[in-house]
């Protein structure tokens, strides 16, 4: 897992060295660095999935929840009477069994991935009605992940362009660089990062390219919206 970049290449000549507790290891003459702006590698609203009594939230805002967490629950009750309905006529109704017991699972809705969570953007113990949502759905919260987390910059062109050269294609360009994280205090950040992207976007006004990196963050340290300095140089492997 890595963090997303707007980093450039080092000179063809300089070795990858692991990260240190300062960004006085690093020759910053043989570095290149550009600002950058972390951003969330995965996000999703939380929307409705039955119309149904809801009984509980069971989170609150900022909470980290694990993939498969309940986090909104249902009155089950009236899915658990049509289940047994189903059940009874099961030699003339196998479909409505599955059915049912679907409709029963999905009182419960569950964390589709690890995060962390906003508020709560409904209440409890309010009906829920799904053919009323209207084309976006309901919102009932948007979980965001944190590990990896992504970085994105814009590169100037003629530094891109140079890279590429070097490189010869899109693939080359990430494969050959590692990328750093200058923290504002001045020490590096412990995990080594990657491109996901070498060019994304290119803006004709500014003359930069987008570019994206992935970096791991296993204490969940780095947050999106959080402005730092990334540092590229030639992948020694």
């Amino acid at each position: 897992m890595r963090l997303l970049i707007a980093g450039c290449l080092a000179l063809a000549g300089m070795l990858g060295t692991a990260p240190s507790s300062s960004a006085a290891a690093v020759d910053i003459r043989e570095v290149a660095e550009y600002s950058g702006i972390l951003v969330p590698a995965r996000e999703a609203e939380i929307t409705p999935i039955v119309s149904a009594w809801r009984r509980g939230v069971n989170f609150v805002s900022g909470q980290m929840v694990k993939k498969g967490d309940p986090m909104f629950l249902f009155h089950t009750k009236p899915a658990e009477l049509r289940l047994h309905l189903a059940q009874a006529k099961l030699e003339k109704a196998e479909a409505n069994v599955g059915l049912a017991e679907l409709g029963v699972l999905q009182m419960t809705q569950l964390a589709p991935f690890d995060g962390v969570m906003s508020a709560p953007m409904v209440r409890e113990n309010g009906w829920q009605d799904i053919s009323k949502s209207g084309d976006g759905g309901i919102t009932m919260a948007i979980i965001t992940q944190l590990d990896p987390i992504h970085l994105v910059a814009e590169l100037p062109y003629d530094i891109y362009a140079e890279r590429m050269r070097h490189f010869g294609s899109d693939q080359a360009f990430i494969d050959g660089l590692v990328l750093l994280i200058a923290l504002p205090d001045g020490t590096l950040y412990p995990h080594y990062g990657h491109l996901v992207s070498g060019g994304y976007t290119f803006d004709e006004d500014s003359q930069k390219i987008k570019v994206w990196g992935e970096f791991p963050n296993p204490d969940h340290f780095l947050r999106p919206g959080f402005r730092v300095t990334v540092q590229s140089q030639l992948n020694s492997d």
